[in-house]
């Protein structure tokens, strides 16, 4: 397995245990360059219909 495979199943290991956790305090942000696979990742990731996600997009945002 290269590093880019483990790098990207830290990343789902990490969401799906913050998803199977009963009450949360924070959510979870992915950064990284436009373009690079963010939202693909986690709309496939989430294929199962088992959880509902919500996308916000702060493209561009200096201050939320």
């Amino acid at each position: 397995m290269s590093d880019n495979d483990n790098y990207f199943k830290d990343i789902q290991n990490t969401i799906t245990n913050y998803l199977s956790e009963k009450n949360t305090d924070y959510g979870i942000m992915l950064t990284g360059e436009w373009g690079c696979g963010k939202t693909y990742f986690v709309k496939n990731l989430l294929k199962s219909g088992k959880y509902k996600n919500l996308h916000i997009s702060i493209s561009g945002k200096e201050n939320i």
